[in-house]
């Protein structure tokens, strides 16, 4: 549906290199592990000061691939901002199922809160955003019960949700699911529909005007479905925007998204 789209991937590539490239120059980048496995892996990009908000950025590619080292170049803005950026891997399927892959996440940023200190993150400003299967694992993260987890229920602070999927039944019901392996009681226990935020959390969902009808229909009804709970539910409209291009106006201060992102963190 993205006429072009191995030329934006290519671009992200090249960008992000460029951006990794300046950073570790400055002395910005650390590559962090917060696990055992290879692809528990952070990206770290401090933007230089103590005790600053984090925003930790959650990549797509349908639960089965891309990469952290595509997404470098979203940081300059929110470091411009004064912010932190990390941009988080997770094991992926099929070497793993959604239930370790939602761990992986809940892990990640256990592990960022637990490195507050030593990273100059304000253990109270942890901000998740993530685009596609990220959009979802924003949704999933920020529904946890994390004092069951032995983790202090405020964690997360608000959360945005690009293209997100919210309803993981008719994933598994199609061509993806050869690759995802869901069943029906994985697929509802995964599904933010389901398991929706708790109140007081801000939430900023968007999804482009170009994209499916099942990617806005989803959105529609997990938005409805928070507002019911009594959540304040920023949707911002992207008429012309498609399924890639939403990450571009997350990480462009000339756009509204970013802006609605950026008001979130500093009104905090």
């Amino acid at each position: 549906m993205i006429p072009g789209y191995k030329d934006i991937f290519t671009r992200w590539d090249a960008d992000s290199a460029a951006a990794r490239q300046q950073a570790q120059a400055e002395g910005r980048l650390q590559v962090l592990r917060y696990g055992a496995f290879a692809l528990q892996e952070i990206d770290f990009f401090s933007c230089g000061a103590q005790k600053a908000p984090v925003v930790l950025f959650i990549h797509g590619g349908y639960w089965r691939s891309q990469d952290k080292s595509a997404f470098g170049y979203t940081a300059a803005a929110y470091q411009a901002l004064g912010c932190h950026v990390a941009l988080v891997n997770y094991r992926l399927a099929p070497a793993v199922n959604m239930d370790q892959i939602v761990d992986d996440l809940r892990a990640s940023v256990a592990w960022l809160d637990g490195q507050a200190q030593a990273l100059g993150i304000a253990r109270d400003r942890i901000y998740i955003a993530g685009s596609s299967a990220g959009g979802h694992l924003v949704a999933t993260l920020m529904a946890t019960d994390w004092a069951a987890l032995g983790v202090r229920e405020d964690i997360v602070r608000g959360g945005c949700a690009l293209s997100g999927v919210y309803e993981l039944e008719p994933i598994r019901l199609c061509f993806l699911n050869a690759v995802v392996g869901l069943d029906t009681v994985q697929a509802r226990r995964n599904s933010p529909l389901y398991r929706l935020p708790r109140q007081g959390l801000p939430l900023i969902l968007s999804v482009g005007g170009d994209e499916s009808l099942e990617f806005q229909r989803q959105q529609d009804t997990y938005a409805q479905a928070c507002r019911e709970r009594g959540m304040a539910v920023t949707v911002v409209p992207q008429p012309d925007g498609h399924h890639f291009d939403m990450i571009d106006r997350w990480c462009d201060p000339n756009q509204a998204l970013f802006r609605e992102f950026a008001a979130m963190i500093q009104a905090d």
